[in-house]
């Protein structure tokens, strides 16, 4: 791991898209470094990409070296540079949400071309919820 340019909004959303992309492959963390070890070039500087590693970026703490991140995009079957370029987008709240100073949130971020990542933090009844769920699965 190198000394990265990479702010700390930028780790940030680097983990964030990490962590969804290894969700969706079913991945942890041990998965991921042992893919993306088998990516890295023959002989180059770096033998391995560890656990840890893996964890640490996953947290925001470190950034990968530019080896090391063109290796796991390699292992994702990703671009590389679409692993740092997924900066979340605020869902525009109705203006009487605004205006209560309501703290409730949601955001959305790209993971693929016409696929979002969701997140919404809100108190909701357990119905509520479930219907919520529901539509998310795809039941009606």
């Amino acid at each position: 791991m190198s000394k990265s340019p990479m702010s700390a909004t930028q780790k940030t959303a680097f983990a964030r898209k990490l962590e969804t992309l290894m969700l969706d492959r079913g991945w942890n963390a041990s998965e991921m470094a042992r893919r993306a070890t088998l990516q890295l070039p023959k002989g180059g500087s770096r033998a391995e990409i560890s656990r840890q590693d893996v964890s640490k970026y996953l947290a925001g703490v470190v950034a990968p070296s530019p080896v090391t991140l063109k290796a796991m995009a390699d292992a994702l079957h990703v671009e590389t540079n679409s692993l740092y370029n997924s900066a979340a987008m605020p869902v525009p709240r109705p203006p009487e949400q605004v205006a209560k100073g309501n703290a409730e949130s949601a955001s959305m971020r790209q993971v693929s071309p016409g696929v979002v990542w969701l997140s919404i933090s809100q108190a909701v009844p357990w119905p509520k919820a479930l219907e919520i769920m529901n539509i998310l699965k795809g039941h009606k």
